[in-house]
C-alpha cells in the first residue's frame, strides 16, 4: 500500500462556470397552451447574454478541463481525480496558469460597470419582449459566479488514523481503507485501457465504412492517447505499456494517405479493428 501512496496524489479542480440562461415562465405557459403540450413537460430558456459576449469564459472553460481530465485518473466522483507523482508538479503549474488566465478573462469580458450593463442592455435586441432587467444579476453576483481553485492533497492512508480508538476499530478502519484504494487503484487502471480502446474502436468503424468522411483528429486522438498513456499507467503495468506502444507503431499514419488510397484506407480499418478487438479481450 505504501508503494501505491508513493506513486500517486490526488487533484481537486474546482471550476465555478455559470450558463447564462434564464426559464422564462410567462413564454413557456404561453407555448404550452399554444402548441398543447400537457402539464409541465415544455420549457422556454432563454439565452442573457450573446454567445459572443461569453466566448472567451466557454472556450477557456472547455480547454481546461479537457486539459485536466486527459492528465488524471478517476478517484473520487465529483470530488478529486488521481495524477502520477511523476506527472503532478507540471500539471499542477499549467492548471494554475489556466486558473489566473480564467480570471484575466473573467475581468475583460466583464469590463467595469457601464460594459456589463451596455452588454445586458444589447440582448434587447436580440429577446425583444423577452427581455427582462430582472434576470439578470449584478456585475459583482455575475463574476461570482465564475471562480476556481485547485488543490493537490496525498491519499488516504490507514496510517493516518490519529483518533483514540479501540485495536478493533482502528483495525476495520484500516482494513476499509485498504480495500477502498484498492478498488479505486483498479477502477483508475480500467479507465486507461477504456481510453485505448474508444478512439481505436472508433477509428476502426470509420474506416471500415468506406462511405463515410473523417477529420484529421481521428488519428490524432488515437496517437495522442498513446502519448499520454505513459503518465497515466501510474501502477506501471506493462501490458498497458506494451499495448499503447503496439498501438502507436502500427496506427500512425497520415489521414490524407486514408483519404487518396482504398487499399490503405482497408489495410488500416483492419488493423485498428483487429487491435480493438484484442483490447476488448482484455475486459474493456
Amino acid at each position: 500500500m505504501s508503494e501505491l501512496h508513493s506513486k500517486a496524489m490526488r487533484l481537486h479542480l474546482l471550476w465555478g462556470y455559470w450558463r447564462p440562461e434564464k426559464t422564462d415562465k410567462a413564454i413557456t405557459k404561453q407555448t404550452n397552451v399554444s402548441l398543447g403540450v400537457q402539464g409541465d413537460r415544455g420549457h422556454y430558456d432563454k439565452s442573457l447574454f450573446s454567445p459572443e459576449f461569453m466566448k472567451g469564459l466557454r472556450e477557456h472553460t472547455s480547454k481546461t478541463k479537457q486539459y485536466y481530465y486527459s492528465h488524471t485518473l478517476p478517484w473520487e466522483d465529483r470530488v478529486s481525480r488521481l495524477i502520477s507523482t511523476a506527472t503532478v508538479e507540471d500539471v499542477t503549474i499549467a492548471l494554475n496558469r489556466a486558473i489566473n488566465k480564467y480570471e484575466e478573462i473573467l475581468r475583460d469580458t466583464v469590463g467595469d460597470d457601464a460594459k456589463y450593463e451596455q452588454a445586458v442592455y444589447d440582448q434587447r435586441l436580440y429577446l425583444t419582449s423577452a427581455w427582462n432587467k430582472g434576470d439578470y444579476p449584478h456585475r459583482e453576483a455575475f463574476m461570482a459566479k465564475y471562480h476556481a481553485s485547485l488543490s493537490v492533497l496525498p491519499l488516504v492512508s490507514s496510517s493516518d488514523i490519529r483518533c483514540e480508538l479501540s485495536e478493533d476499530l482502528r483495525k476495520q478502519i484500516a482494513d476499509s481503507i485498504e480495500r477502498d484504494t484498492t478498488e479505486r487503484f483498479r477502477l483508475a487502471m480500467a479507465d486507461c485501457w477504456k481510453r485505448l480502446y474508444e478512439p481505436v474502436r472508433k477509428m476502426a468503424d470509420v474506416l471500415l465504412d468506406t462511405k463515410q468522411s473523417f477529420r484529421d483528429t481521428l488519428v490524432s486522438n488515437v496517437i495522442e492517447i498513446c502519448d499520454v498513456m505513459p503518465e497515466l499507467n501510474i501502477l506501471d503495468d506493462t501490458a498497458l505499456s506494451v499495448m499503447t506502444d503496439r498501438i502507436k507503431m502500427t496506427l500512425q499514419v497520415d489521414p490524407d494517405v486514408l483519404r487518396d488510397s482504398n487499399v490503405s484506407r482497408e489495410e488500416y480499418a483492419k488493423k485498428a479493428d483487429e487491435l480493438a478487438a484484442i483490447l476488448q479481450k482484455m475486459g474493456v
